[in-house]
């Protein structure tokens, strides 16, 4: 593994890991209150012959919160700077949850460096009930012992119910991360998602990238029917389901790689694309 930082448009340090070798590079955006370190294992049953690059956002990890107000775009232009300093010309972008919607911005912020895409436990719009309730759930975050509240419901939007009784390495260390989280910067966060639904309006998004939509068959996150809405409304893309919940890429990695190795192996440039499949 590689580690290092750079500075982003407004100086903030971004810190970033590259798992693997290889001229194809994968950037791996991670989910909220998570860090680009969670990607190791789905990096080694992906194949380390390729490069994954993995930052952690703003107030995330070992990324400092900056002083700019959060937006999609904003992250989306921290990637695309950590692209420019490490001379990065194209790479396939994964998200998982709120790292799929910084993926779609950077779709059609950056269309010429972005490859394909693989979206993960996300979407494309909020309804207006889902808003509410992350307007809700950001409020909540911003108040004094907010995040202590958040973490029981948080955990069980993440994990099901047997996982979470039986307190696994993966539930322990999601428990930590929710719990070593600044307020502030979650709701901050948490209120950028809910202004995702401008990408869809956007005109690059008429001919978006090859794409790969993937939701886990016991996620009450992001649900099956928010993932058939989501592949529905990336023209062209292909849908999978796969055993899990809403941090499938975490629990199932080996599942989860296999779908994405035989996407990205068709999504290479003048490799033949299967009819989208609903």
């Amino acid at each position: 593994m590689i580690r290092g930082k750079v500075h982003s448009v407004d100086g903030t340090l971004l810190n970033y890991r590259i798992y693997g070798r290889g001229t194809q590079v994968v950037t791996c955006l991670h989910p909220l209150a998570l860090d680009g370190s969670w990607y190791e294992n789905l990096a080694d049953e992906l194949g380390r012959d390729r490069r994954y690059l993995c930052p952690d956002f703003r107030g995330h990890g070992d990324t400092s919160a900056g002083s700019s107000e959060i937006t999609l775009d904003l992250l989306a232009e921290d990637v695309a700077a950590l692209w420019h300093q490490l001379g990065v010309r194209t790479s396939t972008v994964l998200g998982v949850s709120l790292g799929g919607m910084v993926a779609q911005a950077l779709a059609t912020r950056h269309r010429g460096t972005v490859e394909s895409l693989v979206l993960m436990g996300t979407t494309s719009s909020f309804d207006e009930q889902a808003s509410h309730h992350t307007g809700q759930r950001a409020a909540l975050a911003r108040s004094e012992g907010g995040m202590q509240q958040l973490l029981d419901p948080t955990l069980q939007r993440w994990f099901d119910e047997g996982a979470i009784l039986a307190d696994g390495p993966l539930v322990r260390r999601a428990r930590a991360c929710l719990t070593g989280t600044d307020g502030a910067v979650h709701g901050a966060f948490l209120d950028a998602m809910r202004r995702l639904d401008y990408i869809a309006t956007s005109p690059e998004w008429d001919t978006p990238p090859p794409t790969l939509v993937v939701g886990g068959e016991n996620d009450t996150s992001s649900t099956p029917t928010v993932i058939l809405a989501l592949a529905a409304a990336v023209q062209g893309s292909e849908l999978r389901m796969t055993e899990g919940g809403h941090l499938a890429a975490f629990e199932f990695p080996g599942q989860v790689a296999a779908l994405v190795n035989d996407f990205l192996e068709r999504a290479k440039p003048n490799s033949p694309q299967p009819a989208a499949q609903r």
